[in-house]
């Protein structure tokens, strides 16, 4: 079954830069970034992947663009709404914004 998912993917979402601290980490290999609204406390872990997402997300950008860019640069499939569901899941966190 289709649903019609424009309104959604046409959004664009930018990660904001007035209270938010991101702070890399390191589990052995494997590279995490923790986001933190420093007015909230609102604190929420990234996985290198999400956190590449998390930086595209920058206000000019809509979901079909990143998804794009996503595999161009490491091969990876996203389909659009998968961004645009992770995008709201870090607006519902407070650390991204609607700009459209």
């Amino acid at each position: 079954m289709e649903t019609n998912n424009s309104a959604s993917s046409s959004r664009r979402y930018r990660l904001r830069s007035d209270s938010l601290k991101i702070t890399e980490g390191k589990v052995g290999d494997h590279s995490h970034y923790l986001l933190e609204d420093t007015e909230s406390g609102n604190r929420h872990r990234l996985y290198a992947l999400e956190y590449r997402v998390a930086m595209l997300l920058d206000g000019e950008r809509k979901a079909d663009d990143i998804s794009q860019m996503l595999f161009d640069e490491v091969g990876f499939r996203a389909a659009p709404i998968d961004v645009d569901r992770f995008a709201t899941q870090l607006l519902a966190l407070g650390f991204v914004e609607v700009v459209s």
